[in-house]
């Protein structure tokens, strides 16, 4: 008996559809800036570019760690939120003390051969990416469990393509028909990005739903693990960090990732290289004298072992450049697979009816997909234009970013549409107008970095990956406007 009756298939399709274009324009951006999240320890480089001055490989000195816990005191008499440290790793030379500001970690740049502070310039830097992927820049209680059910129906509608699709996987790994009519273009390439990277999507989707459970499913008691209680006192430790790093060096076995701080006692992370699991087992310090504390010998629970996973696979924290690189590209595909079953969805509307104006969903399309690569563009780009001791400036680049996406969206809606030979050009000129501006400004994001950043610097590997990446964006965005003069409509 076959399982996937006509009935059920239509029922399939029509949920996937429906879900897809209520809730595929929140998805889209979800998965946009979790793909930017997974590189955003060199965005924050590439936006800080005083940080430039300090070498890869830096050598961590006790005077560093001094002045560290000299800056966490004069935080603390200042009355400035509680902060921890970040430790330099493989791809962040720098030693930062971070603070949470409601939205992201934000603080002091210290370079860690002599513990001078680097005037930085103040951002965001690529956590913002992060902190949008899992809330959407909306307050805890709201965005939290609204990117919860957004996952829980993103995982719902790869299901049912998969059940939609399961009798052409193999045949869709092959099927990208350049010369097609543009619809069936647009459903080769929502098919094909989606089935090359299906255990990615899979993955990513259902760890998401893991690390949100107490959202998603309330029901379910899981303990996220690394988040210290909330305690009252001093945090800023009597003892000296130099000896207490080598000491959890010596007994861990691993090189430390972080460090966090309550009264009276010091918490070392140790983060480990190309491993799946989040971060290992942290050890516990006096914070007067600096000795080892007896830890807690009981064995991790089967919950905080899959937390613990679903953490690794998500986050991609301390994976190897080989498999970083594949997760980055899985997002990218991730990303492709929503809009252009997003435009697909609008398109094939037009083409069914179009006699009549264009729909919401058809306005909204170039801005809510286009105008998000634009916004990113232009996030970037503030950073490097604003002055660097400007006031205010980390406001100025998140609300650049909101204003460009949303002047994009509302441009669908302005009255130029017109007919001609019965067929619309309204949402072409519109998707060219919206191409060529991400196109344009990404060169001058790349434009402005080489301006910025003189001589050898600007040739530091992490820059040349940034600016490698706008660079082929906004080429292909100039592409799309070419390829849209010559593109069949149907």
């Amino acid at each position: 008996m076959q399982f996937i009756t006509p009935a059920r298939r239509a029922r399939l399709a029509w949920f996937h559809t429906q879900a897809g274009i209520f809730l595929g324009w929140l998805t889209f951006i979800i998965f946009l800036a979790g793909t930017l999240s997974l590189a955003d320890v060199e965005l924050t480089r590439w936006m800080q570019p005083e940080t430039a001055v300090i070498p890869d490989g830096a050598v961590l000195s006790d005077a560093a760690l001094d002045r560290a816990v000299q800056i966490l005191r004069e935080d603390e008499k200042a009355g400035r939120p509680r902060s921890f440290i970040r430790l330099p790793e493989p791809r962040d030379p720098a030693l930062h003390i971070l603070h949470f500001n409601g939205h992201a970690f934000t603080g002091s740049v210290i370079d860690p051969r002599d513990g001078r502070t680097v005037p930085a310039r103040d951002t965001e830097g690529g956590v913002f990416f992060f902190n949008f992927h899992y809330t959407l820049r909306l307050p805890y209680t709201i965005g939290e469990p609204l990117v919860s059910f957004i996952t829980l129906a993103t995982g719902l509608m790869i299901l049912s393509g998969v059940l939609l699709q399961i009798g052409r996987m193999i045949p869709d790994y092959f099927t990208l028909r350049l010369k097609a009519s543009r619809p069936r273009f647009l459903l080769d390439l929502h098919l094909l990005s989606g089935t090359v990277m299906l255990p990615f999507h899979i993955i990513i989707t259902w760890t998401g739903l893991v690390l949100m459970t107490g959202n998603a499913f309330p029901f379910i008691p899981v303990r996220l693990p690394h988040r210290p209680p909330q305690v009252s006192g001093s945090f800023v430790p009597a003892a000296s960090l130099g000896p207490v790093l080598r000491e959890f060096r010596q007994r861990s076995g691993n090189a430390p990732g972080y460090i966090i701080f309550s009264p009276g006692k010091i918490t070392v992370y140790g983060l480990g290289s190309g491993e799946i699991s989040a971060v290992r087992e942290p050890l516990d310090f006096d914070g007067r004298t600096g000795r080892l504390l007896p830890g807690d010998t009981k064995p991790a629970g089967l919950t905080d072992g899959i937390t613990r996973l679903a953490w690794g696979l998500h986050l991609a924290r301390n994976m190897g450049t080989v498999l970083l690189c594949l997760w980055f590209t899985g997002g990218v595909l991730s990303t492709v697979m929503i809009a252009s079953g997003l435009i697909y969805y609008t398109t094939l509307r037009r083409r069914r009816n179009v006699s009549s104006a264009p729909g919401v969903a058809e306005r909204l399309c170039p801005g809510a997909v286009g105008g998000a690569v634009v916004a990113f563009f232009v996030y970037l780009l503030l950073n490097h234009t604003l002055p660097a001791d400007m006031p205010g400036r980390r406001g100025f680049e998140t609300n650049g970013f909101f204003l460009a996406w949303v002047m994009c969206c509302l441009a669908g809606f302005l009255p130029f549409a017109r007919v001609v030979a019965g067929r619309f050009v309204w949402s072409r000129l519109v998707w060219q107008a919206v191409l060529a501006l991400a196109g344009i400004t990404g060169l001058c994001v790349v434009v402005s970095d080489a301006v910025i950043v003189l001589g050898g610097l600007w040739l530091h590997g992490v820059r040349l990956v940034i600016n490698g990446l706008c660079f082929v964006t906004a080429l292909s965005c100039l592409a799309g406007v070419y390829g849209l003069r010559r593109h069949r409509v149907s």
